[in-house]
């Protein structure tokens, strides 16, 4: 062995060394986009032979289902040319095992002399920082939520506390009829009844979820919970709410509150869109492999220029600049979460219609939920 490959093998091992040292998975490509090391993470992580993986293409090793190849060629070449870092993309990767994996990946250039002849690709795992992050994100939304809500929410225990306040003073007279009595009493009992679940429908809808809460559920009883909440708001405003529920239940797999929230923001959304008042309809229809949840409203509608945008984080159109700008991404991501799809509908001046689709879950409905 002469010196010149001496010096070779030990730079191999030197990359090797340090690729291994390195927390995030990584891999060694040269000018041909050929891998010519991995590091133990990136095996471990994708459960795979470095046999299987070395002397590849990277192309070949990652489907374009998993990376847009046209993205990723165009960042290692421009960190050939430029011997610059490239700029970075999350990319959601299935793992073994099924889990959903969420990785962000930046290409480097590895400079060997006056030429780069090697660019380093590195994939970190953020998937516990994003769901961390769009955690907080809901809550904050659903603060929000309530913050809007609140005049409906007062207005709706004050009801049914100030007939349990008369139902009292009555039970404290000595002159009533014993049947007096018990009918005060009895709309004592329905007040307090009453009361306990609007606070149980709103502690429901404010605890944060949790990982593995997606159990198979009637979509129609997270919808009716939401209107429910939603309902006194709408009178606030001069707002007629009608619900097009079919009798029997329409199941789906997910994770009830993050679907109530996407229901929350929508029908939120409406009303903010009718401020003198107006009509919000929901409409549910089911077909073999499908359900669909149309939210529709007679408000001010939504300008063409605004339609490809209303998804993205931060973009508010709100009047009064009430609106975060992370209500509907946030639709849009738990959706996305649940194998479904959302889409608008709207002109200026003819309201706005979303529409949820959702898998429709055929199995038997479980004896007991978690």
């Amino acid at each position: 062995m002469n010196l010149e490959h001496m010096e070779v093998r030990r730079q191999e091992g030197l990359y090797e060394t340090l690729l291994n040292a390195i927390p995030s998975s990584v891999l060694l490509v040269d000018r041909d986009l050929r891998v010519v090391l991995v590091n133990r993470n990136f095996l471990e992580k994708g459960r795979r032979a470095a046999e299987g993986t070395l002397g590849r293409r990277l192309l070949e090793v990652f489907p374009p289902e998993i990376l847009d190849h046209t993205r990723l060629v165009r960042r290692i070449q421009s960190a050939f040319d430029t011997n610059q870092a490239s700029t970075g993309e999350k990319i959601t990767y299935r793992a073994p095992g099924g889990l959903m994996r969420i990785y962000y990946y930046r290409v480097l250039p590895l400079p060997d002399q006056e030429t780069v002849e090697f660019a380093i690709v590195v994939f970190e795992d953020v998937t516990e920082q994003e769901r961390l992050m769009e955690a907080q994100l809901l809550q904050a939304e659903k603060l929000a939520a309530l913050g809007v809500m609140a005049g409906g929410i007062a207005h709706e225990l004050r009801n049914p506390l100030a007939i349990c306040s008369s139902s009292a003073q009555f039970l404290m007279a000595e002159d009533i009829t014993p049947e007096f009595r018990r009918e005060c009493a009895q709309k004592l009992q329905d007040g307090l009844r009453r009361a306990s679940s609007i606070i149980e429908h709103l502690l429901k809808f404010t605890r944060p979820s949790e990982p593995g809460d997606h159990v198979r559920l009637d979509l129609l009883a997270a919808l009716k919970e939401t209107l429910m909440l939603v309902a006194d708001q709408a009178k606030i405003q001069n707002i007629h709410v009608r619900a097009r529920l079919p009798e029997a239940p329409a199941f789906v797999e997910g994770d009830a509150r993050l679907l109530q929230q996407v229901f929350m923001n929508l029908f939120l959304n409406a009303i903010h869109a009718m401020p003198a008042g107006g009509n919000l309809e929901v409409r549910v229809e089911t077909s073999l492999h499908q359900v669909s949840v149309q939210v529709a409203d007679t408000g001010h509608g939504i300008a063409a220029s605004d339609l490809g945008n209303i998804f993205d984080p931060f973009y508010s159109k709100s009047i009064g600049g009430k609106g975060t700008g992370l209500g509907l991404p946030l639709c849009y991501a738990i959706v996305k979460q649940h194998g479904g799809a959302i889409e608008v509908e709207s002109a200026p001046g003819q309201g706005s219609i979303f529409t949820v689709r959702l898998d429709w879950s055929q199995d038997p409905m479980p004896q007991e939920q978690p």
